[in-house]
């Protein structure tokens, strides 16, 4: 892994790690997760987004019959994000504009 990815996986992982989902995945799920999305070219607001809604446990729970709850990773959330309607590769940035409009309705 390149520095750089190390680098923003390191600071996406420090923007998102208290998200909802942070413990079904844990520690290296989490990271996993940051470097599937950035080598599918997702901006980091796109990935905050992503890691930050409730794709996440979807895909949690989609894995549920497979792994144990903390055991989750980058591979289950790809999956899901290849087979789920509305909550895919071609929503993220539907996604991506519905959470930072959010978060500035927050403030």
């Amino acid at each position: 892994m390149s520095g750089v990815v190390r680098d923003r996986t390191d600071r996406l992982f420090d923007k998102t790690a208290a998200a909802y989902s942070f413990d079904a995945y844990g520690e290296s799920g989490w990271r996993g997760a940051i470097r599937m999305l950035i080598r599918h070219g997702l901006s980091d607001r796109e990935i905050e987004a992503v890691l930050e809604s409730k794709w996440t446990r979807w895909a949690g729970d989609a894995a549920s019959d497979r792994k144990r709850y903390g055991k989750y990773n980058g591979r289950d959330l790809e999956r899901f994000m290849d087979s789920a309607k509305g909550c895919g590769w071609a929503d993220v940035k539907e996604l991506t504009a519905e959470h930072f409009a959010a978060c500035f309705e927050e403030e």
